[in-house]
């Protein structure tokens, strides 16, 4: 069969362009046939009908593409109600990083809910408690995380040495009940309430599937000495041991959490195979902390939502870090704390001695590292706002110079995930540290009470 050329049927053309003019389609026709191929009998479609705005699409292109060609200059405008890309993504980035100005207050509320949730629905005690966020400032900087460039005089976290120490010094001012630190990165890159929470309840909804996870337990881990097991004290009439008296502060703590102590575990009996060495500058044993991990929670009950493992043994993390006081695993829900005997940091053969007995300083170290570990088991990482008891430390002097409470932020991850009302929990505290103190008077315990009178006023006065 002899080819034929293609000759388009110009009446067809005609046509097209005078419906699409007067607005005029034929119904159920979707396409015009100009033209055939050979003899005629196979039709091939050669302009699809489209709609007018497609049509004028179509055209404008072709006008711009002409102009582009001819060299002319083109003008570019945006679409009516509709911002530039590039300036879309400038707001969204303002959202975190733009303050001060009057068109920044949306950006600043933005920031203030991902940081400390919605508090529309919290009692007036409440809002006013975690409205002390506000004295964060949000202002993004470019100091990068652990570098403070201030000198030695600032610890890790950019703070002043002595500032800690007037950390729990304070009046019944709202303002001067927590002392923001500087940020050193942009807010989405800490751990806000919006950020843990996200994380938080889809473990909850997993244990919601399985049996609900409803206490924590301690345990002890090893032998210690008989001033340990035999120490007691006695607590406005009660006789206390050390054990009862580290479970009572947690699940006052922790509320509506109970703590519960379990039987002692030795890990050698038991087959734990936990890594030990003798560190070359102290020369004493020391644990491989996350050994421990899949063991607890091999250990722990069924109802368990958390474990934590005290031990006299010194604890270490990696090779090549000296030592740790104590360290947790939120995926194992399991940690360990140790008394902290030897410091390799400040160790000194001829100055350095063991502990002979349970003295204030012994207490207070137990009390906050055992708060700060089990805060972890809740999924909270170190805090990034405030002078915090959830503060990292990168020694055993700064760690014990740290506040032992949360702050609002630490406090709201805690409230949501254990459901108690801050002026019981701080009401039941102030009673605590108070007997404490009474039974055995320590400075730092003093300032606890202190605090917690200052922080109740200030949840209590209406001013």
């Amino acid at each position: 069969m002899s080819w034929k050329p293609f000759i388009p049927d110009v009446n067809e053309w005609k046509k097209h362009f005078v419906e699409s003019a007067d607005m005029k389609y034929i119904p159920n026709q979707k396409t015009y046939v100009i033209g055939q191929f050979g003899n005629g009998s196979r039709p091939v479609t050669q302009i699809e009908l489209i709609t007018p705005t497609q049509q004028a699409v179509e055209m404008a292109r072709s006008e711009l593409k002409k102009r582009k060609n001819d060299g002319e200059p083109i003008v570019h405008f945006e679409a009516p109600g509709r911002e530039p890309r590039r300036a879309a993504k400038k707001k969204k980035r303002n959202l975190f990083c733009s303050m001060g100005s009057s068109s920044s207050r949306n950006a600043e509320a933005s920031q203030r809910r991902y940081l400390i949730g919605t508090l529309t629905k919290k009692s007036c005690v409440e809002q006013k408690f975690f409205g002390l966020s506000q004295l964060i400032d949000l202002k993004c900087t470019s100091q990068s995380k652990g570098s403070t460039g201030k000198g030695n005089n600032y610890d890790h976290n950019g703070v002043k040495a002595q500032d800690r120490d007037h950390m729990d010094l304070c009046n019944t001012n709202g303002a001067t009940l927590y002392k923001p630190m500087p940020l050193n990165k942009p807010l989405y890159a800490s751990e806000t309430f919006v950020n843990w929470k996200s994380h938080y309840d889809i473990e909850r909804m997993q244990m919601k599937l399985m049996q609900r996870k409803t206490a924590v337990y301690l345990v002890p881990i090893g032998s210690f000495p008989s001033f340990v097991m035999d120490f007691k004290l006695n607590m406005s009439g009660k006789v206390c041991s050390l054990f009862e008296i580290l479970g009572t502060f947690l699940e006052i703590f922790y509320q509506e959490m109970p703590v519960s102590w379990l039987d002692s575990v030795d890990p050698e009996k038991e087959n734990w195979n936990i890594t030990t060495r003798n560190h070359k500058v102290t020369g004493k044993r020391q644990y491989l902390v996350s050994d421990f991990y899949p063991q607890l929670k091999k250990w722990k009950p069924k109802n368990t939502y958390g474990i934590l493992g005290l031990t006299w043994t010194d604890l270490y993390p990696t090779e090549s870090l000296n030592f740790v006081l104590g360290e947790a695993s939120k995926r194992h829900r399991s940690g360990v704390i140790s008394f902290g005997r030897f410091e390799p940091k400040t160790f000194d053969p001829e100055k350095s001695r063991d502990i002979e007995d349970i003295d204030p300083i012994i207490m207070w170290k137990l009390l906050k590292v055992s708060s700060h570990e089990l805060g972890h088991l809740f999924g909270l990482s170190h805090c990034d706002f405030f002078l915090c008891g959830m503060n990292g430390s990168s020694s055993v002097e700064e760690a014990m110079l740290q506040p032992l409470f949360f702050c609002p932020v630490c406090i709201r991850k805690l409230q949501y995930a254990c459901k108690f009302d801050i002026v019981k929990r701080y009401t039941e505290l102030r009673q605590f540290f108070t007997e404490l103190n009474g039974a055995m008077p320590f400075d730092r315990l003093q300032q606890c009470v202190e605090w917690l009178d200052s922080c109740l006023d200030f949840l209590l006065n209406d001013k």
